[in-house]
C-alpha cells in the first residue's frame, strides 16, 4: 500500500525576513478607497487651560520697557549737526555793508594827518566882489581902560586893505583900533588872496555892547560882528 504525496512545502523565512522571490499582495479595492480617501490627519489640539500643560512664556514679557530718552538724543544731535552745517556752508553769502564813504564838510582838510580848520564864521564882500572872504571873532575880554579882541581873517578873492573900528550902541562913537599888546598882534598889512590872519586889536572904548566893523577905503564898511560888553 502506496502512501499519499505531500505537496511540497515553502521553505519559512528565516529571522522574519521575506523569501527573496516574496512580492506584497496587492491591496483589494476597498482598501484602496479607504486610503485614498483618507484625508490629512488634523493636529491634536492645544491644551486647554486644564489640560495639564503649561501656557507658552516668551522672554520678551520680562525684558525692561525701553526708554524714549536714547531716540530724543539722538534726533537732538542729528538737528544740532544739520544746524550747523547749514550755518557754516549752505548759508548764502551776505554781501558786506557798504560803509559810508567820508565825507568832507566846508572848511575842512581832506589830507590825513592834518586838522581841518573851519571857515571864519562872518563872510564879506565889496561892490563889484573884490575883496572878499570871511572873518570872526575869537575871543574878546574888558578891562579898565578898553577891549582886547583877537580876530580872525581870511581873504578869497582880490586884496584885502583894511581897518577896524568900534561904534557903541548909538552909533555915533567910532573908535579907531590900536596895537595890541598881546601876541601875536594886529599888523593890519593887506591881505592877498588865499592868506589868513589871525591876531590881537585894541580899543580903547567904554564898556558895553558894541559892534566891531571891517572898513576898507575911508568908510566903505564891509562887514560887522557884534561883541557883548
Amino acid at each position: 500500500m502506496s502512501n499519499p504525496s505531500v505537496p511540497p512545502t515553502a521553505p519559512e523565512p528565516q529571522s522574519g525576513r521575506p523569501a527573496p522571490d516574496w512580492t506584497p499582495a496587492p491591496l483589494g479595492s476597498s482598501d484602496d478607497a479607504s486610503y485614498a480617501n483618507r484625508g490629512p490627519q488634523a493636529a491634536p489640539p492645544p491644551p486647554g487651560p486644564h489640560s495639564g500643560g503649561l501656557p507658552k512664556v516668551q522672554v520678551e514679557q520680562f525684558a525692561p520697557a525701553r526708554s524714549p530718552w536714547p531716540i530724543l538724543a539722538g534726533v537732538a544731535v542729528v538737528l544740532v549737526a544739520a544746524l550747523i552745517v547749514y550755518t557754516t556752508i549752505w548759508r548764502p553769502n551776505t554781501p558786506p555793508s557798504a560803509s559810508p564813504s567820508p565825507t568832507t564838510s566846508a572848511g575842512q582838510s581832506s589830507e590825513p594827518g592834518r586838522s581841518a580848520t573851519p571857515e571864519p564864521g562872518q563872510p564879506f564882500i565889496a561892490p563889484g566882489g573884490d575883496p572878499a572872504g570871511s572873518w570872526e571873532v575869537v575871543e574878546h575880554h574888558w578891562d579898565a581902560s578898553g577891549l582886547e579882541v583877537l580876530v580872525r581873517i581870511k581873504v578869497t578873492t582880490g586884496i584885502l586893505d583894511y581897518s577896524l573900528n568900534v561904534i557903541d550902541t548909538t552909533g555915533k562913537v567910532r573908535t579907531p583900533a590900536q596895537v595890541s599888546a598881546q601876541t601875536p598882534a594886529l599888523t593890519f598889512e593887506p591881505i592877498l588872496a588865499g592868506q589868513e590872519v589871525r591876531g590881537w586889536v585894541r580899543f580903547a572904548a567904554d564898556r558895553g555892547d558894541t559892534t566891531l566893523a571891517m572898513v576898507t577905503g575911508i568908510r566903505d564898511q564891509l562887514s560887522a560882528l557884534p561883541i557883548s560888553g
